[in-house]
């Protein structure tokens, strides 16, 4: 778990704790049992709201079981034995190009060496990073991106100019042939 991560949770512990024990202060001090439970429903509807802001900005998973502040924090390329050929760090960075070094274009992550580069653009995809995490983003003239979740089968094409979220252990797919793990 990196250091953001863990302040993230810190934090979100913090938060919950002040509030159950400012909740529990007022519950004890207010002796009106007809303005503990108005009270209890305005707290409770404060917390709904804050949930409901969460899962607006992307912070919880569409299943919504847990709190989706997991981000990708690496791409990696992989050879045919599963051995690890290059790695990019994405901490620290905003913007990244995905695609083939030439003389007037420098690629953030050169895919110029791996076995497939006859297939792959100079300008293939983008990274870019938001305040809810890292996104993809096709801005290949052939539009072969895609990205393939945990757990499922198949491929998601990525629609030119539409960016997608990246998460950990998603697998994408440059030119349908070669082939970065997030971290």
């Amino acid at each position: 778990m990196n250091a953001k991560r863990t302040a993230i949770y810190l934090l979100d512990i913090m938060i919950l704790i002040v509030s159950a024990i400012c909740m529990v202060l007022i519950y004890r001090e207010v002796d009106n049992i007809q303005v503990q439970y108005p009270l209890l429903a305005v707290c409770l509807m404060i917390f709904l709201c804050v949930v409901m802001i969460e899962i607006k900005a992307g912070l919880v998973t569409r299943e919504g079981t847990f709190l989706n502040r997991l981000e990708a924090s690496a791409l990696v390329l992989f050879g045919d034995n599963q051995r690890e050929i290059q790695f990019w760090d994405l901490a620290g960075q905003t913007s990244l190009l995905i695609g083939k070094s030439t003389d007037k274009i420098l690629a953030d992550i050169d895919l110029s060496q791996t076995e497939y580069s006859a297939t792959i653009e100079a300008q293939h995809a983008v990274l870019n990073y938001t305040y809810t995490g890292w996104y993809v983003e096709n801005v290949s003239l052939r539009g072969d991106v895609s990205i393939r979740r945990p757990g499922k089968e198949r491929q998601q094409l990525l629609t030119v100019g539409i960016p997608c979220k990246l998460l950990p252990g998603d697998e994408l797919y440059i030119a349908d042939s070669t082939v970065l793990s997030v971290k």
